[in-house]
């Protein structure tokens, strides 16, 4: 029984709060896990593939969603024709918390690969969080932490050169993935994402990461971003 996978009607598979190991982990997880597989009666057990779009800017909150497995990328339209990636998600976090603020969504997410995710409808998380007021300051944490940290990004893209963005955003790659055995980033990106998470076009970012390469602080082996010298590449990036 995977991360406490539960079998319902029509062999649909659905995480059991309760016994959810990726729930557990998130931000919510030290609450009332009893109280969310209770009160979330109606969620859905979703699956998106790598591009689908799990909702756009603009488009009316109507649920949160909580990522089981897969990434998923969050994309700020700054121009017609320009996406940044603001930031990307893991199992466990928690998207769709725009509805405490306003009626829509304020930024777009697409499945980065395989995504599974449950879909909460917004009266059942809100009818959650009023039965259980100590998750209203652990969900406006949230919202917090999200606002900084894109404020943040905002303002790293403002006052940092394109070498410094692109050294931070392989630093905060290495952070939030982690690397294997052999120090390759635990995650895959084109070099249009990478060069839409560093906040610059891809001609830059294709020579910046040779200059690092014959700087010796990255190795690039079919695609794979290879980390060789992390504290330097800290150093550059001004973090």
């Amino acid at each position: 029984m995977k991360h406490g996978i539960q079998i319902k009607s029509g062999n649909i598979k659905i995480p059991n709060c309760i016994l959810c190991e990726v729930f557990a982990k998130s931000k919510l997880g030290n609450h009332n896990t009893e109280e969310a597989e209770h009160q979330f009666i109606r969620k859905h057990f979703l699956t998106f593939e790598k591009n689908d779009i799990l909702f756009r800017e603009g488009d009316d909150v109507s649920g949160v969603f909580c990522i089981y497995s897969g990434m998923v990328k969050i994309l700020k339209k700054v121009t017609t024709n320009q996406d940044y990636i603001i930031r990307l998600t893991k199992p466990g976090d928690l998207l769709g918390l725009s509805l405490f603020t306003t009626k829509r969504h304020i930024n777009t997410a697409i499945a980065l690969e395989r995504v599974q995710v449950c879909y909460i409808p917004q009266y059942e998380f809100l009818s959650y969080i009023r039965k259980n007021p100590e998750l209203s300051m652990t969900v406006m944490k949230i919202l917090c932490e999200e606002i900084e940290f894109v404020e943040n990004r905002i303002t790293g893209f403002s006052k940092k050169n394109a070498r410094e963005r692109v050294a931070e955003m392989l630093v905060s790659l290495k952070t939030l993935y982690g690397t294997d055995s052999e120090k390759f980033l635990n995650i895959f990106l084109t070099w249009e994402e990478l060069a839409n998470f560093a906040g610059t076009s891809s001609s830059t970012l294709l020579r910046l990461m040779n200059d690092f390469k014959k700087m010796n602080l990255i190795r690039i082996h079919k695609h794979k971003i290879q980390m060789l010298n992390l504290e330097r590449l800290a150093q550059i990036a001004k973090v």
